[in-house]
């Protein structure tokens, strides 16, 4: 079974392990037209080290300086959201 989350794939692979991946867009060389493909994050890891994966890759794209105290809000934010959609 798959679980998508914004541009994420989990997908289940041995028991209580997953996969996940990056739904990322690359152009072709020859004529600069763009498909989709899923770049591999993580293998063979828990569930939660999963959704720890993505919150850690959502923040690292906001290009900005925060406190230590900012950073674990955010985190914990993060988390919140994603934890909703997953329930």
């Amino acid at each position: 079974m798959n679980i998508e989350y914004k541009n994420y794939v989990i997908a289940q692979s041995q028991s209580d392990r997953f996969h996940l991946q990056k739904k990322v867009l690359r152009k072709k060389k020859d004529d600069e037209t763009e498909y989709e493909v899923l770049d591999d994050m993580a293998y063979d890891v828990k569930l939660d080290s999963a959704i720890n994966f993505i919150i850690h890759e959502e923040l690292s794209e906001k290009k900005e300086t925060v406190t230590l105290k900012e950073f674990l809000n955010e985190f914990k934010r993060e988390k919140e959201e994603l934890m909703k959609v997953l329930n």
